[in-house]
């Protein structure tokens, strides 16, 4: 073990074997995100030994796809299991021995369940009594993205507008004006054209969406108010070009919406051992290759959003390039 230089009983300092430690990380701690990772490895291990004893059964999307349990991401857990006694016995012993072990508490006020329609209600709630936990009809989100999505994708996406608005309605008024042209485009790029980038590299906005925020920019580009119609001398896609053709550099949301979601299709090809891509090629081309894959029967909206990427590909020396509205990226070995 490490010696460390301390204060000893008489007061000078001198080399002790270790300490321990009078105060926990907290959750703005620079640290705490590297050891809830180091702890959740830990905790995944714990079940995947749960599964191989065959006590927790994950969900499967596909007969030949890869049994999924669980997905970790720093704090945040999400299980997957049957709606068993058994599955549910199993999941509440690993997180008891996990509590015992680390230190850490499960936060059941902040956790919840959601059980497939074809379980009874009497069912759903004996399993989430055992679990602690209250019952939900299906989860919001997870990890800021949306696990549901409906027929509307207007309404599904409509919290990121709500965003942009409401960080652009902070500087509506006097500090609007105290900024310049260059301190405007600045926001506009560093902060307003990211809000929907985490979103968008899965997802594909509707039209409407991606207008509705272009035009919150332009308006704040020009200097509106809330009431106030400013005259756009020049239009965004004028204003989108690059600053060599005379344009300011802005991003097409709908245009960089495909950009990434081109770039998904090429970490499938180019990243086959992926747990995304194994379970994608074994429930839509299982004895094929992503660029003859088709629609598929009942498709989720990301895989509809991957290949309706407008993106043309073609094979190089040493991997796949990628063309998305004459931007090309993507150069590997394959």
């Amino acid at each position: 073990m490490r010696e460390y230089s301390l204060p000893c009983s008489s007061g000078k300092w001198g080399p002790v074997s270790g300490f321990a430690p009078s105060r926990g990380l907290r959750q703005g701690d620079p640290i705490s995100p590297y050891l809830f990772i180091i702890c959740a490895e830990v905790l995944s291990n714990m079940v995947r030994m749960e599964a191989e004893r065959g006590a927790i059964k994950g969900i499967r999307v596909c007969r030949n796809a890869p049994e999924v349990t669980h997905l970790f991401f720093a704090d945040d857990s999400i299980f997957f299991c049957r709606a068993e006694e058994r599955n549910v016995e199993a999941i509440t012993r690993v997180l008891n021995r996990y509590s015992a072990a680390s230190g850490q508490e499960t936060n059941f006020s902040k956790s919840e369940v959601s059980l497939s329609t074809n379980v009874p209600n009497d069912g759903k709630m004996v399993l989430a009594e055992k679990l602690g936990v209250r019952l939900v009809n299906g989860h919001g989100s997870y990890l800021g993205m949306p696990t549901v999505i409906g027929k509307s994708k207007t309404r599904a996406f409509s919290y990121l507008k709500e965003r942009v608005w409401k960080r652009l309605k902070r500087l509506k008024g006097w500090k609007q004006q105290l900024l310049s042209f260059a301190g405007r485009e600045i926001l506009l790029k560093a902060v307003v054209q990211a809000i929907p980038t985490y979103i968008m590299s899965l997802f594909r906005l509707p039209l409407s969406l991606c207008n509705d925020i272009q035009s919150m920019m332009a308006r704040f580009w020009w200097g509106g108010k809330d009431n106030a119609k400013k005259i756009s001398w020049v239009s965004w896609n004028n204003l989108s070009k690059k600053k060599v053709d005379g344009g300011m550099g802005y991003r097409r949301i709908i245009d960089f919406n495909e950009a990434l979601l081109a770039k998904q299709a090429w970490r499938i090809m180019n990243m086959p051992e992926l747990l995304s891509s194994r379970i994608l090629r074994a429930r839509y081309f299982p004895n094929g290759s992503f660029l003859n894959s088709g629609v598929g029967c009942r498709p989720s909206y990301i895989w509809r959003s991957i290949g309706a990427a407008n993106g043309s590909w073609r094979k190089v020396a040493n991997g796949w390039l990628a063309t998305v509205k004459g931007c090309e990226f993507g150069v590997t070995r394959g």
